[in-house]
């Protein structure tokens, strides 16, 4: 039987990083009710994810 997918340690880490970063972004979003939370808060905050996210394909790629 052929492989369909064929997984290297780069794929595997970039998944990883990948998930880590969603997850955070989920949760960044969850502790206060989005009502409540400043328009310019919830901005700065996937700002600095999507910088830092950024900052890491730029490194590793």
């Amino acid at each position: 039987m052929k492989e369909i997918h064929k997984y290297t340690p780069k794929s595997v880490e970039r998944t990883v990083y990948l998930n880590v970063f969603l997850e955070t972004l989920i949760i960044s979003q969850g502790f206060k009710p989005y009502n409540n939370y400043p328009r310019t808060k919830k901005i700065q905050t996937l700002n600095f994810i999507i910088k830092f996210f950024h900052e890491y394909i730029s490194i590793t790629y």
